[in-house]
């Protein structure tokens, strides 16, 4: 069991990861009931920093997994880019566009004005050490930045386990200083367990949410929470999310 992170004082963010009609087997009433309040209770939570002055909790990302024709128009999966396709095969990979590929009902109810920010937007500084030059101009990206701090909800598409691979996530996380992330969604030991090591390990702490995770099993979803739990962050119910947040906004030496 890894040991339990002292709460810190900056901004969390919920990831919502992949909540498309694909997966639908494998979301429970409760589940939906669970991830629906968590958006919300994001969405209005208000919380204060060190210097008492109140701001909105807020970012909700919303992932959305699908790839592209130039991953799946291939003489065959081995001939493929994506090692996602060549696992699953072209068959079993989610085309972008299709039925599966749309997010389930209740999930677009809660999108709001979401802003799509998508792998291929030049968001990033020409001195990015991640990317070629020549993508923004500074005061482009200052302006980017600022238009990025009042958007509360976003859609980030991606085409891997990984919501960090090929996306701009972790640049959306750092416009809006988020220093702590809470994962929901499927599949509880593919995306979701890939993606919350991917935050820890990016120095985000990191909470995987167990009522709010679905998978194929209980067996996957079990043993995808014990190994997230045992090294990389805490598991908790929804509630206790809740509750350990509420404790963040009222005690004022947080």
């Amino acid at each position: 069991m890894a040991p339990e992170f002292t709460p810190g004082t900056d901004k969390t963010a919920l990831l919502v990861i992949d909540m498309q009609t694909l997966f639908k087997p494998m979301v429970s009433p409760s589940m939906t009931g669970n991830i629906t309040s968590l958006v919300n209770y994001f969405r209005s939570l208000p919380v204060r920093n060190r210097a008492q002055q109140p701001h909105e909790l807020g970012l909700v990302v919303f992932t959305q997994h699908g790839h592209t024709s130039e991953e799946l128009d291939v003489p065959s999966a081995e001939k493929s880019p994506s090692q996602l396709v060549r696992k699953w095969g072209i068959e079993g990979s989610t085309r972008v566009g299709t039925e599966g590929w749309e997010f389930l009902d209740w999930i677009q109810e809660l999108l709001g004005g979401a802003q799509v920010i998508s792998s291929s937007d030049n968001i990033d500084r020409p001195s990015s050490p991640r990317l070629p030059a020549g993508r923004m101009s500074d005061h482009e990206h200052e302006k980017w930045q600022q238009q990025m701090q009042d958007d509360k909800s976003v859609i980030l598409p991606k085409n891997t386990y990984d919501a960090f691979v090929n996306t701009h996530l972790e640049e959306v996380l750092k416009v809006h200083g988020i220093k702590r992330v809470v994962v929901c969604g499927v599949m509880t030991d593919c995306c979701c367990n890939t993606t919350a090591r991917a935050a820890f390990n990016r120095g985000f702490e990191t909470w995987l949410v167990k009522d709010a995770c679905g998978s194929a099993n209980e067996t996957q979803h079990g043993r995808g929470l014990d190994a997230f739990g045992y090294a990389f962050g805490n598991v908790m119910s929804t509630r206790e999310v809740m509750n350990k947040m509420d404790a963040i906004s009222e005690d004022p030496f947080y």
